[in-house]
Parts: C-alpha cells; sequence; structure tokens
C-alpha cells in the first residue's frame, strides 16, 4: 500500500455563513428563516435571475460562435468597462494592469499573492471585524494579519477616531484592506469626507490600499458608490481593487469579477501585468467567460443598462425599506432606540448585539439563522416575517442575557 496522505488532514470544522447554511439544510421545520447566507432574496425569499441579465443572455447565445479560450488576462474589453464602471473612466490606464477573474475571491487572491511576490514580509491590516473568507484568501497568500478599528458595537457606527489613530501608526508599505461601500459583515459606512481622510493617511503613511469592490449600487447608487475607488485611483500612486458582480448583477454562481493593479508608472504597469498572468497561469489559467460577456453586454448596451439600473435601485431601495421597518419592529418589541443603528447602515448585513449562545437559541428554538458573530442578512427578511423577527431578537435577548 501507498503512502496515506489525505487521513493526515486535521478536523477543520465549517464556519460562518457556511456552517449556517449546513445546519439549515438539515432543518425540517416549514417555518425556518435564512438570514445566514449572503444573498439578495425578493419578498418570495427567491434569488432571482435579473431581467436585463436573461435578455443579455439570449442576446449571447445567438451572436457568439465560439468557445475557444480567451487567454490568461480573459476578455479584456469587459475588464476595462467594469473598471471604468468601478473607478470612473478618468484614470490613468496605461497604468492600471486588468484582468478577468472568477470572481471577487479569485481577484483577492491574485492581488495578495502579488503583494507577497513583491514584498514576502508585508502586514495586510483589515478591519475588525470582517468578511470571514477575507482572513483564509490572506492568509493562504502567505501573509501576516492585523487588525484596525472599525466598527462600534455599542453605537453600530465606525469607530472612525478609533480607526483613524490606527492608520497613522501603520508603517510604509503595509497593506491596508477597505470595503469601499456596504461593510460586511456591519454595515456601519464611512461618509465621503471620512473617505477624503483614510485616502489621505494612505498617501502619508506609503500604505497599499486593497479595495474589496463588492456591492456597488447597494449603498447610496451606481455613480454614488464609485466615489471611493475613483478617489483613490486619482490620488495614490499604487493601488488593488477587486471587483465581484455576483451581488449588483445577481449572477452569483456564474462567477464574474476583475482585478485591477495600478503601478507608480507605465513601465512598472507592464511589469505588473506580467507578474499578475503568471500568477493566474499557475492558479486558474483562464477564467470563464460566460458571466462576464453577459455583464460586459449590459454595461455597453444603452437599453439593456438602464434595465439593470432600475433592477438595481430597486434592490436598493427594497432593502432601504427592510431597514427602516426592522428598526421600527425593533423600536416597538424594546421599548428602545437602541436597534436605530439598523437605518443608519447600508447594504446586505448589519451586526446585531447578540451573544453566540443567543443565537445558537435563534436557531433552535425558533428557527431562525444567523452567523454566530451576530451578523444578520436583512436581504433574506421577507416583508411578512419583520415582526417575527423582531420579536426573537428581542424575546432571546431579554431571556439569554
Amino acid at each position: 500500500m501507498g503512502t496515506i496522505l489525505f487521513e493526515n488532514f486535521p478536523d477543520q470544522p465549517l464556519f460562518g455563513a457556511n456552517l449556517v447554511a449546513k445546519q439549515f439544510e438539515e432543518d425540517n421545520r416549514d417555518d425556518k428563516l435564512d438570514l445566514g447566507l449572503g444573498l439578495y432574496k425578493n419578498s418570495n425569499g427567491q434569488t432571482t435571475i435579473l431581467q436585463s441579465v436573461k435578455k443579455a443572455e439570449a442576446r449571447l447565445l445567438e451572436y457568439q460562435k465560439t468557445k475557444s479560450y480567451l487567454g490568461l488576462a480573459g476578455d479584456k474589453v469587459f475588464s476595462r468597462r467594469l473598471a471604468e464602471f468601478t473607478m470612473g473612466p478618468d484614470q490613468a490606464w496605461d497604468r492600471i494592469s486588468l484582468a478577468q477573474t472568477p470572481g471577487g475571491v479569485a481577484a483577492m487572491r491574485i492581488g495578495f499573492e502579488m503583494v507577497r511576490a513583491a514584498r514576502p514580509d508585508s502586514t495586510v491590516w483589515v478591519s475588525d471585524p470582517t468578511w470571514a473568507n477575507h482572513i483564509p484568501i490572506i492568509k493562504h497568500a502567505g501573509l501576516r494579519i492585523q487588525n484596525y478599528p472599525y466598527f462600534n458595537q455599542k453605537t453600530g457606527d465606525v469607530s472612525f477616531k478609533a480607526m483613524v489613530k490606527c492608520l497613522e501608526k501603520m508603517t510604509a508599505g503595509d497593506v491596508i484592506l477597505l470595503q469601499v461601500s456596504c461593510h460586511n459583515p456591519t454595515g456601519a459606512r464611512l461618509e465621503n469626507h471620512q473617505w477624503n481622510t483614510i485616502c489621505e493617511l494612505c498617501a502619508k503613511q506609503g500604505l497599499l490600499p486593497v479595495l474589496d469592490v463588492a456591492y456597488q449600487g447597494f449603498g447610496s447608487g451606481v455613480v454614488e458608490d464609485s466615489y471611493v475607488s475613483s478617489l483613490f485611483a486619482s490620488a495614490l500612486p499604487e493601488l488593488l481593487v477587486a471587483v465581484t458582480c455576483s451581488k449588483n448583477f445577481a449572477n452569483y454562481r456564474d462567477r464574474v469579477g476583475i482585478l485591477a493593479a495600478q503601478s507608480t508608472s507605465v513601465h512598472a504597469a507592464n511589469r505588473t501585468s506580467l507578474k499578475m498572468l503568471d500568477l493566474i497561469n499557475a492558479l486558474y489559467a483562464m477564467p470563464p467567460d460566460h458571466g462576464a460577456a453577459i455583464v460586459s453586454d449590459i454595461l455597453s448596451n444603452e437599453s439593456f443598462r438602464a434595465e439593470w439600473e432600475d433592477e438595481l435601485s430597486e434592490m436598493r431601495e427594497r432593502l432601504a425599506g427592510l431597514r427602516i421597518a426592522l428598526a421600527a419592529a425593533m423600536r416597538r418589541e424594546t421599548n428602545s432606540t437602541e436597534f436605530d443603528f439598523l437605518e443608519r447602515q447600508q447594504g446586505m448585513f448589519s451586526m446585531l448585539p447578540v451573544t453566540a449562545k443567543q443565537v445558537d437559541t435563534m436557531r433552535i428554538e425558533h428557527g431562525v439563522y444567523i452567523v454566530s458573530n451576530g451578523r444578520i442578512n436583512i436581504a433574506g427578511i421577507p416583508e411578512n416575517q419583520i415582526d417575527r423577527v423582531a420579536q426573537v431578537i428581542a424575546k432571546v435577548r431579554q431571556n439569554n442575557k
């Protein structure tokens, strides 16, 4: 018998939303409610295909004549269109290397592999808390991780002064991961004037920002949510931008994204592009084309884009309405304004002031599933379940202090 390899793997339990998804699947109750997994759901609890996506896909099936390789960088026309959508058209594009990627995770992984190749001893600063998957992405790239203050659990807002104080102590060459809108998992947001301060500090301290762009259009609007990416690209010599279309185009399983890397010069950008392609060749060789071709068509077709922006606006406005309704329901249930932060926040997620034990009670006794750190997917709450969710939260907090 040959050498045994796979039995040597240590136990590695599921965590976060993946654990919630497994527990939810195994629950046989008819009234169970999944508020853990990061999917936008409509009032009927369904994640549907956007009409604009359906129309662009139908046209794609008509005109696409081949399934041949695109090359390591993927569809260059798509990448440029999405980059301009994200960062604005007026950038130094001869200094920006672009590659299509299989979603935002792949974009970040390639970006952090580039950081390691350029400076193996780099420290990556992430918000406290951050999206759970950020940590393994960075760790598997072999980089050190530190936390910067971000969220004030008592107020539900950003701990801006503490965040600034931490940035002022960072070392030149450090990397800082920033979510540009609709922060996951907290929903807490920075105002534009605060982003101006963060950008100035990145320049002053010599930091390399990595912008995670996952929810453009879910915050204040398509154009409004591009403010940070455009600002940082215009103001800083170097920058990484990882973009996913999973949420705003609702094409989760198609894996559509890009990585943009801004260098200090055209010469440096050429070398950056070669390194980016070298890493892509080793990790996945070529991205899938189907979903990217659909997004590219939507962004370039006036009719498709107008319909898509209307659909995205409808999702954004519904999210805002759900937040207002849940905050109002919590005021009724708790006779307090403790949960008013829900209205101020943006995007799909918020972090509730609950313990892991209280989260377990919500799941076991009431069939309401959220992540153990208190993250709740606002977009997963049907309108007719708002009062039930508020009642469960209030009851569990009162009885399990």
